[in-house]
């Protein structure tokens, strides 16, 4: 490139004129009203001569991609370091206390997900069953729930406050019985306090929003719904005008020491009292036609009906409890007293499906 004095200049075409030829309006620079303008050519320094030779568009772009693929490979160098990492050294990493640490954190999070998931699909069988209604839903015309949606509602919150309870407990494994059933009775005086029960009062008949079919975990679920409230006993009663009537009874069919035997339309009832259960003999004593005996007596003379659950024994492991199966309204035909398998006497009663009682087979709930 052939070099320039200092001295000399160059004329060229000014960036006015240029933006002047391209059709645009140039402003005056303070000389408004006088008609100048700045001069059409400006006195500019060529270029001072220098050794360095200007690029080309070509070797231009070629300077471009190369700065472009050296970047590429600085953000890619970690990787490249690890891929060619020597085995001994991806072992030692692989083995150290921090990863552990983190792999042994992740497989106890997915081991709890994985046990939320399993309790979420048992509670969705469950719902399942309990006529066939999985999820509660509102009346939103009239902003009120129905008598079924109730019971579904209040046997939901039971079983949640349940596992609330459950989870601030230790391990159920090796406490003794009498420990783990008092968990059901402190969710059911909870729910009470909160005032969670429905059909609060005892009445006889049918209980509106409970269907025949219904099942139910533990014996506390029926008092929290209104079915049946003697927790402790087989037999609940109600006093009319001084007189005792039978509501509910509970069969155990031959567990705790009493005979039942249930034949879906057909079934014969062991009273309540006497000690049965007691393993000391001399406790055992003969049964009383009081209470709850003398309950299904009065009513086999006012013909009342008699709400009937049966518990079955709970087949599934995974679930404490019994199973209890309400099965309908019956009548009880009639009662005798009778010599029981430890001696003392037993009163017994017959009760026959109330007519209009659809049929239950409960194979279908073992």
């Amino acid at each position: 490139m052939p070099a320039f004095s200092v001295d000399k200049f160059e004329e060229v075409e000014s960036v006015d004129m240029i933006v002047k030829k391209a059709g645009f309006s140039l402003p005056t620079h303070g000389n408004i009203g006088k008609g100048r303008l700045v001069s059409d050519k400006r006195k500019i320094l060529p270029f001072y001569g220098s050794k360095v030779k200007p690029l080309s568009t070509e070797e231009a772009m070629r300077l471009i991609a190369s700065h472009s693929k050296t970047r590429k490979i600085s953000h890619s160098s970690t990787y490249i370091h690890r891929k060619f990492m020597p085995a001994k050294v991806l072992q030692k990493q692989r083995n150290s206390p921090e990863k552990k640490k983190k792999m042994f954190s992740n497989a106890t999070a997915l081991k709890a997900k994985t046990h939320q998931q399993t309790q979420n699909i048992d509670d969705q069988r469950r719902s399942n069953q309990l006529g066939r209604i999985p999820v509660m839903q509102e009346n939103h015309i009239t902003k009120a729930c129905s008598p079924r949606e109730k019971v579904l509602k209040a046997l939901r919150l039971f079983r949640i406050k349940y596992k609330e309870l459950d989870r601030d407990r230790v391990v159920w494994r090796g406490e003794s019985k009498s420990a783990a059933g008092r968990l059901v009775f402190d969710t059911l005086a909870s729910l009470v306090r909160e005032g969670k029960q429905v059909n609060a009062e005892k009445m006889i008949g049918s209980v509106p929003g409970v269907k025949i079919g219904d099942d139910f975990q533990f014996k506390t679920e029926l008092s929290i719904i209104g079915l049946h409230f003697n927790i402790q006993g087989g037999i609940d009663y109600i006093s009319r005008g001084g007189l005792k009537l039978a509501t509910s009874i509970v069969s155990s069919e031959g567990n705790n020491g009493y005979i039942d035997r249930f034949d879906s339309d057909v079934l014969f009832y062991s009273g309540q009292g006497g000690n049965v259960r007691s393993k000391d003999p001399k406790l055992i004593k003969d049964q009383k036609l009081v209470t709850g005996n003398l309950g299904l007596a009065n009513s086999m003379r006012e013909k009342n009906p008699v709400r009937v659950i049966v518990g079955k024994k709970n087949l599934d492991q995974r679930e404490r409890g019994k199973r209890y199966v309400y099965v309908g309204l019956y009548l009880v035909q009639e009662y005798w007293r009778e010599r029981g398998p430890r001696g003392n006497v037993l009163f017994k009663f017959k009760l026959c499906r109330a007519s209009g009682q659809p049929p239950i087979d409960l194979r279908d709930y073992c």
